[in-house]
């Protein structure tokens, strides 16, 4: 059997969003679906939940990495509003933020510094007439760390931990 394989461009957004809705087991760990109260916001933003029932944000754009990024950045204010906390049923804040775009978007370094946000490119492919979402791995920094999620905090129940950062600064004073 012979495979053809080939990288797909000319998608639409709404085809995006099914490749990513049936992806997203790669994105959010198995287990993962879409949040039944509020399964997407707006155009080019998902909704999911992973195994742990937290809320992962997936911004998303076939072609503008600037959209991909805006429309993560603006899901996420929307659900971190008082209001979405009153008005939604199952309300939860989000714990984390995925960007998918083809390309690196603008202030992205910036927002891999600070860890706040997982910045992964992706391409759409077609093999054997199927298509699917190839995802790189998560973009690097240029201090050369990955990009990850907001790491958990340590610390006592009720008060805010320190990152590495934080507590190796203190160990030195």
């Amino acid at each position: 059997m012979t495979l053809q394989i080939r990288t797909i461009t000319d998608v639409s957004s709404e085809e995006l969003y099914t490749i990513i809705v049936d992806s997203l087991g790669a994105l959010v760990g198995e287990g993962g679906g879409l949040w039944e109260t509020v399964p997407r916001i707006g155009e080019h933003c998902v909704v999911a939940v992973d195994q742990a029932r937290e809320l992962t944000l997936i911004g998303f754009h076939p072609s503008e990495p600037w959209r991909a990024l805006m429309a993560g950045l603006s899901s996420m204010d929307q659900l971190n509003n008082k209001l979405a906390a009153l008005l939604i049923r199952d309300y939860r804040k989000p714990a984390r933020l995925i960007i998918l775009s083809p390309a690196r978007p603008p202030g992205s370094e910036t927002l891999a510094q600070c860890g706040a946000v997982t910045l992964r490119n992706f391409k759409v492919v077609e093999v054997n007439g199927e298509r699917g979402l190839f995802l790189e791995e998560p973009l690097e920094t240029s201090t050369g760390a990955t990009d990850t999620s907001i790491e958990p905090r340590s610390g006592k129940a009720g008060e805010p931990g320190l990152t590495r950062e934080e507590e190796d600064f203190f160990a030195s004073v």
